[in-house]
């Protein structure tokens, strides 16, 4: 005898739930290997909260915990069980969403690298707790409840067709490929936005960084992707093995220049990185190729600060206290 589920929606929703899932775990995942996650907003009331959710330890934690449901809701092994998790699951996250909004933050986070207005993804969970709802298995809440309570304490049992069994053993072996995948891609593909430095947001909204090259010895270069100039990395990897960060308006950052270019003949191995002055526009004249950092972000760094590269990783670091 078939189970009552069938003749519900959830049996069609699950795929659309499980795909909203599956994205946005893409995302989250994408941002984690590729690109910085935005700091909290400073004065909420809940800002030690969205700081731990910011952490790339417990975001990659709930990549790992929407895969698995979402495999999970593809295979239709536990529906019952299912929609009630997938209830309180959007339940939390629109929660999450409002909460966030209430409290200022620009991006809600569920999209990973797309940032969304908390707003919009809270309205968005709560249509598809609606649906949810809507859509419900033929089942008592607490009845269900109380059969898991029995179950876990004398023993769960797991009544499954042969069928079912299949589809189980398959999301497993998936959820378990997938994530050892993910984790050698994290250990393979260092963030570099994790070695920049201190970042906060200040009341202009204007992200600070404060670059941190002490940190760098034997990691690769964390600058690429911030320059203003369109740069080709693996040229630059291949032929630059030192760089200089400079303030422009900083004697001794003229001066540090001044002596390498009396130093050497090859002026194609070596690269200024110059910060944005809030003093002068105009650039130091040197021999030397220039790159500007992106004026889009405040930057802030102890300069001269010189960085002897192997193949794009720094394996010499100076920085030259004031």
């Amino acid at each position: 005898m078939k189970e009552q589920t069938e003749r519900t929606g959830f049996s069609y929703l699950r795929f659309f739930i499980s795909f909203v899932l599956l994205v946005a775990a893409g995302l989250k995942f994408y941002q984690l290997i590729s690109e910085s996650i935005p700091p909290a907003v400073q004065g909420s009331i809940f800002t030690f909260l969205w700081e731990f959710f910011g952490d790339w330890r417990v975001i990659f934690f709930v990549v790992e915990f929407e895969v698995l449901f979402g495999f999970f809701l593809l295979s239709g092994v536990f529906r019952r069980g299912l929609w009630v998790l997938s209830f309180f699951c959007f339940a939390i996250f629109a929660t999450i969403s409002f909460l966030k909004w209430i409290s200022g933050e620009g991006s809600c986070g569920c999209w990973g690298v797309i940032s969304v207005n908390p707003f919009y993804t809270a309205i968005f969970d709560l249509i598809i707790v609606a649906l949810i709802i809507l859509c419900r298995e033929q089942i008592d809440i607490r009845d269900f409840l109380r059969r898991a309570t029995i179950e876990l304490r004398l023993g769960f049992k797991l009544n499954l067709t042969d069928s079912d069994k299949r589809r189980l053993i398959a999301v497993v072996e998936s959820w378990l490929l997938l994530s050892l995948i993910m984790v050698l891609l994290l250990f393979a593909m260092e963030t570099q936005h994790d070695l920049l430095g201190e970042r906060t947001t200040q009341p202009n909204g204007r992200e600070r960084i404060t670059l941190e090259p002490q940190n760098w010895l034997d990691k690769k270069l964390p600058l690429f992707g911030y320059f203003k100039e369109p740069i080709d990395e693996s040229s630059f990897v291949e032929n630059i093995h030192t760089v200089i960060l400079v303030h422009s308006d900083c004697p001794k950052c003229r001066k540090i220049i001044t002596e390498l270019e009396h130093q050497t003949d090859n002026n194609n191995n070596i690269v200024i990185i110059e910060l944005p002055s809030k003093f002068t526009t105009k650039s130091i004249k040197t021999r030397f190729q220039i790159f500007h950092l992106d004026k889009e972000k405040d930057w802030f760094a102890v300069t001269p600060c010189v960085i002897k590269l192997r193949n794009g990783i720094c394996v010499w670091i100076k920085v030259y206290e004031k």
